[in-house]
């Protein structure tokens, strides 16, 4: 009976040992190692919804409701850092307003009449020509350009068979930074523009020929056909140098030119794109003269010229050059059928033929 007893506390001893050992194991199982601490694991909150719009690294980073509000908002942060940029960009978008009216030279109105132009309005180009627009003159020869905005404004006036003999403006400046010296007042629909073309002659056939010559420095005359172009004794165009240039020091002090056409004559050409020879008011003789007590004493002598010969038969246009030293040449143009036209066309050059 005793020996039940302790059978009995001997096994409820070891039960309770078996039980304590079992708690213990489970606290420190619980506590975190110090020396290899495992990592905390989150779950992250995932959207759909894409990142608020920023500004970029180089500005404040409020965050706004979409693009377009970012954008305005550095809009504004610019304008406030950079106001000469601001005033800079000001200048490009002035409004334009121009208007004109294109007149022949009896004053009737010009149908058709192109118009081209360009307006200087790209900041980031000034030095361009800008965009480049074409319109045309309406049946009373009025044009407007209205609706565009640009720094300056330049145009011009063309019609095929027509010159131009009257442009009274080039160019615009629109904004008080773009003006420049000489700049008319803008036209107003009120007081338009006027543009005045000429209407040009059919082209002529005609003589196309450059001469050169190597003229003597003591007054020998040289005699020379026009039609052909060769020196020719007895011809009626003769022209003649006095000088006393140096040909060691290249100096002159004194020499005298002479162009003569014994049945007709020259007379000053200004207005380079009228090719109508005039038909009258010529002189037989054309003398150029140097003389030592001359300012500046030129060595050379250029000079434009309608001419007449063989008596009113043929009339010509040309440019006449002649040095102290006795360089000569004579670009002209000639019209052997006795017409003033003197309006060139390569294709209709006769110049072989003579």
């Amino acid at each position: 009976m005793k020996k039940s007893y302790i059978v009995a506390a001997v096994s409820i001893l070891v039960v309770g040992i078996l039980l304590f050992l079992s708690f213990k194991n489970t606290e420190e199982s619980a506590e975190v190692n110090p020396e290899n601490p495992e990592p905390e694991i989150r779950e992250e909150a995932t959207s759909e919804e894409p990142p608020p719009a920023t500004l970029g690294d180089d500005l404040p980073q409020p965050v706004f409701e979409s693009v377009a509000e970012a954008e305005e908002f550095r809009e504004e942060i610019e304008a406030k850092e950079d106001p000469q940029r601001t005033a800079y960009l000001a200048v490009f978008e002035t409004p334009i307003e121009y208007y004109g009216r294109v007149l022949d030279e009896a004053k009737i109105p010009v149908v058709g009449a192109e118009i081209r132009f360009s307006v200087l309005n790209n900041p980031h180009t000034p030095l361009s020509p800008g965009t480049q627009y074409t319109q045309f003159s309406d049946i009373d020869g009025n044009f407007s350009i209205t609706g565009i905005t640009g720094a300056r404004l330049t145009l011009k006036v063309i019609k095929e068979g027509y010159r131009m003999i009257s442009n009274p403006q080039s160019s615009v400046g629109y904004h008080p930074s773009s003006a420049r010296k000489g700049d008319d007042e803008i036209p107003t629909a009120e007081q338009p523009a006027i543009f005045v073309l000429e209407k040009l002659n059919t082209p002529a056939s005609l003589i196309k020929r450059r001469l050169k010559h190597k003229l003597s420095l003591n007054g020998q005359a040289v005699s020379i056909d026009l039609l052909s172009g060769k020196v020719r004794s007895g011809s009626s165009f003769t022209i003649s140098l006095q000088s006393d240039y140096d040909s060691q020091t290249y100096q002159t002090t004194h020499w005298e030119a002479s162009v003569k056409i014994h049945d007709g004559g020259l007379i000053e050409h200004t207005d380079l794109a009228n090719f109508e020879a005039p038909g009258s008011g010529y002189t037989n003789e054309v003398v150029f003269r140097v003389t030592e007590d001359m300012e500046g004493r030129p060595k050379s002598f250029r000079q434009d010229y309608y001419f007449v010969t063989d008596n009113g038969q043929q009339y010509g246009r040309g440019t006449l050059y002649i040095s102290s030293s006795g360089t000569f040449s004579f670009s002209y143009y000639l019209n052997p059928e006795g017409s003033r036209n003197l309006q060139y066309d390569r294709a209709l050059d006769v110049t072989k033929q003579y």
